[in-house]
């Protein structure tokens, strides 16, 4: 393993869901400051998923290794195993896994479809175009369907 990377090349008969080259010691941070139940909760219909605050994740290296983890950040978000966001204030960053993204995405569709919004059409429309904004990336409505079906798809083979 060369530079932190996990090539998952090194050890076949090891699968830790992940693919690639995957930065290993800022994911291993951001995986247990969530096993920690130390982010910050984003409650879903039946539980919640956490987002992890940029600065608790340079907290856990010395000063030292703060450009490999700002490095490594962008890699996983440019691999899209995470998820880059900003907080109201547009300055504080934080980071969630993409699965757990869409996850709260379309619980949020599937909870307001139920109660309060009249038409859920809105929430997708007011997503779609919000999120150039909020992340610097577009999307469209069939690419954000599009995923949705791929990751309840997979999620059906696991239970199986």
């Amino acid at each position: 393993q060369q530079n932190g990377s996990c090539s998952g090349d090194d050890d076949d008969d090891i699968d830790d869901g992940y693919d690639g080259d995957i930065p290993c010691d800022t994911l291993v941070a951001f995986h247990s400051i969530v096993q920690a139940d130390q982010g910050l909760h984003i409650p879903i219909s039946n539980n919640a998923v956490q987002a992890v605050l940029e600065n608790q994740i340079f907290m856990t290296f010395d000063e030292n290794h703060a450009s490999s983890i700002h490095r490594e950040l962008l890699e996983l978000v440019h691999s899209n195993k995470v998820q880059q966001l900003y907080c109201q204030d547009k300055v504080t960053k934080a980071f969630i896994l993409t699965e757990d993204y869409v996850k709260a995405v379309w619980d949020a569709h599937h909870t307001s479809t139920i109660t309060t919004i009249q038409n859920p059409e809105e929430v997708i429309v007011w997503f779609v175009s919000n999120l150039q904004s909020w992340r610097g990336k577009t999307v469209s409505k069939s690419q954000l369907e599009s995923r949705w079906e791929e990751f309840r798809n997979a999620n059906k083979q696991d239970d199986n």
